[in-house]
């Protein structure tokens, strides 16, 4: 952790750290979180990229440009910033063109926010929200959970995962073992 905040030139927030410590990195949302490296990995190739593309750098330091109005205005449709962006790096992909970002400055430091790139660096920014568990798409959705804070913290995201992925289970599930797998 210590050579990612090194390099990022920014203290990573707190949550994140006890997460990946207590818990580590490959399971969680979507295609799993990433390690810490892998997630500098990504942003330093993105940002480079981009600063190529468009002139401008992407800094980790520099404030997240999204603030309370912007919150207001999601209400209503995405809000549009490129990505990458200042302030934040990723955390996991979704799939396609989105990923969840953690946010490291600003009002939003510690928030994880959902960002989709249709179109170059043009991106579609909104809180993030209770991510998918487990779900046979061909069974009727289980029911509905609340919904998270906007934008949630790390570990509310993390938790409405976990929440989702237990709701999803079949309630008629037998519990296996690993001597059934091999028989």
């Amino acid at each position: 952790m210590d050579r990612v905040e090194s390099a990022l030139g920014v203290s990573l927030p707190a949550e994140y750290r006890d997460l990946m410590l207590q818990l580590g990195y490959g399971a969680g949302p979507y295609y799993g979180l990433w390690s810490p490296g892998k997630s500098l990995n990504e942003f330093r190739g993105w940002a480079q990229e981009y600063e190529a593309e468009e002139g401008r750098p992407v800094r980790p330091t520099d404030l997240f440009p999204l603030a309370a109005d912007d919150l207001r205005d999601v209400e209503v449709r995405p809000v549009d910033r490129d990505w990458p962006c200042d302030g934040c790096i990723p955390i996991c992909h979704q799939g396609c063109t989105f990923w969840s970002v953690l946010v490291l400055t600003g009002a939003f430091a510690g928030r994880v926010w959902d960002v989709a790139c249709f179109a170059g660096f043009s991106g579609e920014w909104v809180p993030a929200c209770r991510p998918p568990g487990w779900w046979d798409p061909g069974t009727p959705h289980p029911g509905q959970l609340p919904p998270l804070p906007r934008p949630p913290t790390l570990v509310e995201w993390f938790a409405g995962w976990t929440e989702r992925c237990l709701t999803n289970l079949p309630e008629t599930a037998e519990p296996h073992s690993a001597r059934d797998r091999c028989t």
